[in-house]
């Protein structure tokens, strides 16, 4: 397995994006408390697609340490991711449930919102389910990757968010 180096880096940057999302808690602890649902949705979602990708990251080589197949390896990771995937989604859609009519009207109907979370966050659910089941054959690693880093676009999409949140506090 060759693409590791590639995942290590991923992680680097998603590891960035989360280190940045534990500074601006605090930050935005210390400004005003507009819209705290808001705030507390957006560095979920940024240190939930962050810690995502920082461990689907990690998972392949783990996986290939324990598993002598190669393809295998990387396809339990997809299956593996999958199901975290399922997991986030359901604790996310159950923070809506119970905060959504808290949030500012502009934030529920935003339409880049959610053209990048469908285009980015969900478009890739049934291509890691393909791939778990091994219907990509040897390119599977290129197609866990590109998942992986549709993740990191979605997490680097709510890192832009927090940073014009943060932005208009501090300019306000």
């Amino acid at each position: 397995m060759q693409d590791f180096d590639f995942l290590f880096v991923v992680a680097q940057v998603a590891v960035a994006f989360a280190g940045f999302a534990s500074i601006v808690a605090a930050l935005v602890q210390v400004g005003t408390r507009e819209y705290p649902v808001l705030n507390a949705a957006r560095l979920r979602a940024l240190l939930g697609y962050s810690l995502l990708v920082i461990f689907f990251s990690l998972a392949p080589y783990i996986a290939a340490r324990l598993i002598a197949n190669d393809e295998w390896a990387w396809r339990i990771s997809s299956g593996v991711f999958l199901v975290a995937i399922g997991a986030s989604s359901a604790s996310a859609l159950a923070f809506m449930l119970a905060h959504g009519r808290e949030m500012p009207v502009d934030y529920r109907s935003s339409t880049t919102a959610w053209v990048v979370f469908v285009l980015f966050g969900l478009a890739p659910i049934p291509v890691l389910a393909a791939d778990a089941l091994g219907s990509f054959g040897q390119r599977t690693a290129a197609v866990y990757a590109a998942c992986l880093l549709s993740y990191l676009i979605v997490g680097g999409f709510n890192f832009l968010r927090v940073m014009s949140s943060l932005i208009a506090r501090i300019g306000a």
